[in-house]
């Protein structure tokens, strides 16, 4: 396994529909399986030398925060809200020193568009925009 001396970085934002309201824990699993498929894409072997973050509001005042550093047993979503949400408006941070830019960028963008399209029954639409700004909120 080879470590890049500057990191990768991979950032978008993405407007996200369900195709109906789903509650609190339903978009906690929705983003811990999420999660799970971008590390699958931005670690080597198991490991990933850097993070994912992914953080998202809802209309309703859903928010998730979730981040996996290191190894899939260290992943995180915290979920709060008590509603139920259709939307969430979600920005998408992956910063590895395991993967070339331009590489992570297409697996990132291509494991994205896939999951959202093996998750038909859940998502009705999403719109994906990249970013060159790495998001810290």
């Amino acid at each position: 396994m080879k470590i890049l001396d500057l990191p990768s970085i991979f950032a978008a934002e993405m407007n996200l529909e369900f195709s109906e309201a789903r509650t609190i824990g339903e978009i906690r699993e929705f983003f811990h399986e999420f999660l799970v498929q971008l590390f699958e894409v931005s670690s080597v072997d198991n490991r990933l030398v850097g993070h994912i973050k992914v953080y998202s509001e809802g209309q309703n005042g859903t928010s998730i925060r979730a981040n996996l550093t290191g190894s899939i047993r260290n992943l995180m979503v915290i979920a709060n809200g008590d509603g139920e949400e259709r939307g969430l408006r979600v920005w998408i941070n992956v910063i590895t020193h395991m993967v070339k830019e331009e590489e992570l960028v297409g697996r990132v963008t291509n494991a994205i568009r896939k999951f959202t399209a093996n998750q038909k029954e859940i998502v009705k639409s999403f719109s994906l925009s990249l970013s060159n700004t790495h998001r810290n909120k």
